[in-house]
């Protein structure tokens, strides 16, 4: 049995490093499969394990030199002249490490180059944990688009909406939040930022995963790859369009190539191709759980599904562990559980937080509310349910009802000194007491009676994690610096 740590390289607000996150929980998965330790971890390294990491490309020196050298760089982007003159340090350390690299492509790239890189071929490939989007049951869109814009794939995108289909178009949107939109589309478009671009398996893997139909633009270099070629509905720039109108009204067609798709790229077990690099091992046991889990609650409950961490402030029996939220967490923080074994705490782990177990004092909250924040993915929620408690003004859920709570963790993140997300409100419910159902029926409006003492049993608030814009980060920059912006909109959502 190995150590695995799978590094996520993330640079300061480089929002778009989670485009690593689904290869690096398939490699996660996988190399669970195989008996073997994994977590996932963001801008650490560690000697101690043998750490794979994701997006070297993106790192600088002096960085590059913590590195270790038992560390395997897998390879992600396209290798080319240009790349190679633009980025001469990450070739370096492609030549002083072992490399794991997508495309066979690339491997005669490094030759050509006169790069001296071991690459050994790891093609992205399937594990069951990623088949989890399930199709909405109205699907209103009918081409969804993610990813960044340039002049190249502006017009075609125009061209949708000329068409007449409902194009949804986002960038910078990952986790949850970007599968929730996959859920609702009919299908999905993958188009090339650059002509020369090749075939962008990273990105069209997760959508063949979840049996999510994908038009593909393709060219001289965009060849499919092994298994792949009737997978996705591929089309030259020109003819997108009309291969879009074609899958979005043709509900038959559209299912076939679903599940053509998922049958082709399932074939591709990624344990089955990581076995002959890293071996096998044999840990966990036969019937163990080895999953990661994808969701925490705090507080309550008596089941425990095997991919979620059950955890209490206090010494409830079923908890996992204990943790006290009130306090700031150095992260990764090691747990030892009994139904996952050790098992860190890192940034970005979890796509769901629930819960009802939450702090009294506003300090605490502050404190909770950036811990769940480190936690939570990019798009992630947090569903917290409690009771709001009158005549304790320094408690949180005494002032939490009327709704002003939660700015200081949406649109006033700069008081807390977050540079990089924040929270937006996405819902609030209310359980009235006896009380407030009797004002609720003598004609009161909901505002009034949330002002009214005890006329609240209980709430939910439901918050998701976002990237700062640009704009955001300036406005929390200056107003952390002292500064106010001239046209008075401090506190407010830009």
């Amino acid at each position: 049995m190995a150590r695995f740590e799978i590094c996520i390289v993330r640079p300061p607000r480089g929002r778009d490093s989670e485009a690593f996150r689904e290869v690096a929980e398939s490699l996660h998965y996988a190399l669970l499969r195989l008996g073997h330790r994994s977590t996932i971890v963001e801008n650490a390294f560690s000697s101690e394990v043998t750490s794979i990491v994701l997006g070297a490309d993106l790192l600088r020196q002096p960085a590059l030199e913590r590195v270790p050298e038992s560390a395997i760089v897998y390879n992600l982007e396209q290798i080319t002249p240009e790349r190679a003159l633009d980025n001469p340090d990450y070739v370096e350390l492609l030549q002083r490490r072992r490399v794991w690299d997508y495309s066979a492509r690339n491997l005669h790239a490094y030759a050509a180059l006169g790069a001296k890189v071991q690459a050994e071929l790891l093609p992205v490939g399937y594990v069951p944990e990623l088949t989890r989007i399930a199709a909405a049951p109205e699907q209103d869109i009918d081409v969804l688009f993610y990813g960044s814009l340039n002049e190249r794939r502006i017009p075609v995108l125009e061209e949708l909406a000329d068409a007449g289909l409902r194009a949804k178009v986002v960038s910078a949107v990952y986790g949850p939040a970007r599968d929730a939109l996959i859920a609702r589309a009919k299908l999905v478009l993958n188009l090339h930022f650059y002509a020369g671009n090749p075939f962008e398996i990273v990105r069209v893997s997760y959508l063949l995963a979840n049996r999510k139909a994908v038009v593909s633009e393709t060219s001289e270099l965009a060849a499919p790859e092994d298994g792949l070629a009737d997978a996705v509905r591929f089309a030259a720039r020109e003819e997108l369009t009309d291969a879009c109108v074609e899958l979005a009204y043709d509900t038959a067609r559209r299912g076939a190539l679903e599940e053509r798709g998922y049958a082709r790229f399932s074939k591709r077990r990624l344990e089955e191709r990581l076995a002959a690099l890293v071996g096998p091992a044999t840990w966990p046991a036969p019937g163990s759980a080895a999953r990661y889990p994808l969701r925490l609650r705090i507080g309550g409950g008596a089941d425990s599904p095997v991919d979620r961490l059950d955890v209490d402030a206090g010494a409830r029996p079923e908890a996992d562990a204990v943790i006290d939220f009130g306090q700031p967490l150095a992260l990764p923080l090691k747990l030892r559980t009994a139904r996952f074994g050790s098992l860190p705490l890192y940034a970005s782990m979890f796509d769901e937080i629930v819960a009802r177990d939450v702090p009294g004092r506003s300090g605490e909250w502050d404190a909770a509310m950036a811990n769940w924040l480190q936690l939570l993915k990019p798009g992630g929620s947090l569903r917290l349910t409690f009771a709001p408690e009158p005549g304790k003004h320094d408690a949180m859920p005494a002032r939490a009802a009327d709704g002003r709570s939660w700015v200081r963790y949406t649109d006033e993140f700069w008081r807390l000194g977050w540079s990089e997300y924040r929270f937006e409100l996405v819902d609030r419910r209310y359980v009235l007491s006896p009380l407030g159902r009797r004002l609720q029926d003598a004609g009161r409006g909901l505002e009034e009676i949330l002002r009214e003492p005890r006329a609240v049993e209980e709430m939910t608030v439901s918050l998701r994690k976002v990237f700062l814009t640009d704009q955001e980060a300036r406005l929390g920059a200056g107003m952390a610096g002292g500064s106010r912006p001239a046209d008075g909109s401090a506190g407010r959502g830009v």
